[in-house]
């Protein structure tokens, strides 16, 4: 992770941000009624994986992660969280479909 975070990279990645953020309220709409806590966890998804994984995610996956996360938090506080199944399983997977995606590329994005 220590490479993520060189001041060389820093600026890149408000860039990215500001972007993220801007695309993300262009959605919006006078008169929209929007669950915040999901908006600002949508952001933070895009944010990570676009600083940390150089990748941007479809707005379906943002979603599908957003809500496997939630079944994962319920599994753990539960104690029912396997490796192999549900929640805390589909977001293992969606990680490393991401992780396998970027080292295919072999490229470094963020410079």
């Amino acid at each position: 992770m220590a490479p993520h975070f060189q001041r060389t990279r820093i600026g890149h990645y408000v860039e990215q941000m500001a972007r993220i953020a801007r695309a993300r309220i262009e959605g919006w709409r006078d008169g929209d009624v929007l669950e915040l806590d999901n908006e600002l966890f949508e952001l933070s998804l895009a944010t990570s994986a676009a600083c940390l994984f150089g990748t941007e995610l479809a707005q379906d996956t943002i979603k599908e992660t957003h809500r496997q996360l939630m079944l994962a938090l319920g599994e753990v506080e539960e104690g029912t969280a396997d490796r192999a199944t549900g929640g805390t399983a589909e977001v293992r997977r969606i990680i490393a479909d991401v992780v396998a995606r970027r080292r295919a590329e072999r490229t470094d994005r963020a410079t």
